[in-house]
């Protein structure tokens, strides 16, 4: 059987804060005592048993799990050291080079775009059909000025050549991961202006590192051949590992956002513009 009693909240005011003076009891509606059920013994006990049978079952679980091997690991998996993430190819440090070749099994992606300081901001695709430089300039153009070119390029990543010079050694199978380059206007220029007369920038190496000014990057041609190219066996294994990355959706990610047309004077704003967006006359992009 099962005895019910009555709780009252003890959120008591006090009447006055003089020393001495009694608290005044407050005065509660039905609707303000709450109901407690307390369970007999017997219930006590059938409560407590099945929750010894269930933290049982856990531990047996756990203990299966933990000793079928499963979640073992040895030091050196090669598959565990390899990163999932299509990450950005960068170098850190001035003097330092890294070795890449640009892959022709997609096309590299481009956008337009802005940038505003500003938490929630940062960049976001221009609106102006830059395509036409006859077309009439947009809000964001008039604002904050002529729009930045922004090109994502897919890229084999030698991550065994010398960080001092770029060069591989001669003997030394290749080893390599799939990344990708960001370019502004002026590297997709000097990368462009690296294809030998009549030939491609696909199919060579390059080596990128750090300006003298610690700003920004350069690119210099180290091999009128893609070392892969050489061993059939690892251009196979190139295909392969760009499988993840045809369909180009992993590359426009990397492209600056697209924002509505509702969101744009929000920019302007945090820009400290003084042109609105006439939201009847821009297009979504």
């Amino acid at each position: 059987m099962q005895k019910s009693i009555k709780f009252i909240p003890t959120s008591f005011s006090e009447t006055s804060r003089n020393k001495g003076e009694k608290m005044a009891r407050p005065q509660f509606d039905d609707e303000e005592l709450y109901e407690v059920v307390v369970p007999s013994k017997g219930k006590k006990e059938e409560v407590k048993k099945k929750h010894q049978d269930e933290d049982e079952e856990e531990s047996s679980s756990n203990s299966n799990s933990f000793n079928d091997g499963e979640d073992d690991v040895d030091f050196g998996d090669e598959d565990l050291m390899k990163s999932t993430n299509f990450e950005r190819l960068v170098v850190k440090d001035k003097g330092k080079f890294a070795r890449f070749t640009i892959l022709p099994h997609v096309k590299p992606k481009k956008a337009w775009s802005h940038y505003v300081e500003g938490e929630g901001k940062g960049s976001f695709r221009c609106f102006s059909d830059n395509t036409n430089k006859k077309s009439p300039r947009e809000a964001c153009c008039k604002a904050l000025g002529e729009p930045n070119l922004d090109v994502i390029a897919l890229v084999l990543h030698y991550t065994n050549a010398s960080a001092k010079d770029g060069k591989l050694e001669k003997g030394v199978p290749v080893e390599f991961d799939i990344k990708y380059v960001k370019l502004s206007r002026a590297q997709f220029r000097d990368i462009s202006n690296l294809a030998e007369e009549d030939g491609s920038v696909y199919g060579i190496d390059i080596v990128m590192s750090l300006k003298n000014n610690g700003i920004g990057y350069q690119y210099n041609r180290i091999s009128s051949k893609a070392k892969y190219l050489s061993n059939p066996e690892l251009v196979k294994a190139v295909e392969e590992a760009v499988e993840p990355y045809l369909n180009g959706e992993k590359m426009t990610k990397r492209l600056p956002k697209k924002i509505k047309k509702s969101e744009l004077n929000g920019y302007l704003a945090a820009a400290g513009g003084d042109d609105e967006a006439d939201m009847n006359e821009i297009e979504d992009v």
